[in-house]
């Protein structure tokens, strides 16, 4: 398959678990676009919950990609602005695979990890992508290593489907 995966990362976690992935993906014969997702300016959330105006500056370019993953830290028990804009403003989703995936500090994914997952598939299914189901990790008491390796064969298994 084509994947392009796109991540947004402020810590660094969701990028080195989203590095895994495309590593995963191309050990299985995949090939894949890798985006870390970069922005014209800091990307924060005032005390409103709003974030502050910014431009993505590298959304992945119209492609014929048989599948999207897109990554984010949970903030707030939401994904980042910027994981949200992407999927608003990403060219070609339409009937092509979305899989979602964040990561978060606490350790149970009904602590915002559910609920992220949930809203990036609701972005992309307005876009009439096929969604597929989303994997989120936890930090908080728990191996990082361990958890990124459980997430990816999640992945690997449902791409099997």
């Amino acid at each position: 398959m084509n994947v392009c995966l796109m991540v947004h990362s402020k810590t660094g976690t969701t990028l080195k678990f989203g590095k895994q992935i495309a590593a995963a993906l191309e050990k299985e014969g995949h090939t894949v676009a890798f985006i870390e997702l970069m922005t014209d300016q800091p990307v924060s959330i005032n005390v409103q919950g709003k974030p502050n105006t910014f431009h993505i500056t590298n959304l992945p370019p119209e492609n014929d990609f048989d599948l999207f993953l897109i990554g984010s830290p949970v903030w707030g028990g939401q994904p980042t602005p910027v994981a949200l804009e992407t999927v608003a403003q990403i060219k070609g989703l339409e009937g092509k695979k979305f899989l979602p995936f964040v990561t978060q500090g606490f350790p149970f994914s009904s602590l915002g990890g559910k609920q992220s997952l949930a809203k990036l598939s609701k972005y992309a299914k307005e876009k009439n992508a096929v969604i597929l189901e989303g994997v989120s990790i936890g930090r908080m008491f728990k191996n990082l290593d361990t958890e990124i390796e459980k997430g990816i064969r999640k992945i690997l298994a449902v791409l099997k489907q």
